[in-house]
């Protein structure tokens, strides 16, 4: 393998896994092939971490990237993003079709973690905020990012270690399930709330 640890993994409907961590890379994996993985893109500088992943359409996924130092997991100030990875004609020997495409900027984010897809449809995605404790949306087709939950569950509790809220999330049948790492909790939220 060429990464260190795996942050996020997504199945691709042809079977093969892609897999995100504390690299620049987005790698993908034949599950019943050689256990190499493949590099599917390297994202540009400053980033040096990929964490949230998640599938909007057929093959066309959303990452959260940044500059993360790898020892504090700590996202350098103003350097988040959500970034568009169409997966559609790629294969390992001819690349992607299409380049990776920045899609918002987080300035105001600490750190981008999980990530799920709310509303396929209206390209409605919610990250998870780890150092700030909290969830935002993000439409992809527009941009516009608000923080739409922040309640005690998602909160970091001070002095516990690792100082991280809310972490992975995932988004199914009308509830969003989160984890919040500080407090040791895995929580789910009915519809009304999110």
């Amino acid at each position: 393998m060429l990464f260190r640890s795996i942050d996020n993994i997504a199945a691709r409907a042809n079977g093969q896994i892609l897999a995100v961590g504390l690299t620049p890379n987005l790698f993908q994996v034949d599950p019943l092939g050689d256990a190499t993985a493949a590099i599917v893109a390297t994202f540009p500088s400053p980033i040096t971490a990929i964490a949230g992943l998640t599938e909007t359409s057929h093959d066309v996924f959303y990452v959260t990237a940044g500059n993360v130092t790898n020892t504090t997991i700590v996202a350098t100030t103003a350097t988040l993003s959500v970034w568009e990875v169409n997966m559609n004609g790629y294969t390992p020997q001819t690349g992607l079709v299409k380049p990776v495409k920045k899609i918002a900027d987080f300035p105001e984010a600490r750190l981008l973690d999980g990530m799920t897809t709310l509303n396929p449809s209206e390209g409605l995605l919610l990250i998870s905020d780890t150092v700030l404790g909290l969830v935002w949306s993000l439409n992809v087709n527009t941009g516009a990012k608000y923080q739409i939950i922040n309640i005690p569950d998602t909160q970091v509790i001070s002095g516990v270690i690792p100082a991280l809220g809310v972490n992975g999330i995932k988004y199914k049948n009308g509830y969003l399930y989160f984890t919040t790492s500080s407090q040791g909790i895995f929580v789910q939220i009915g519809r009304a709330h999110v």
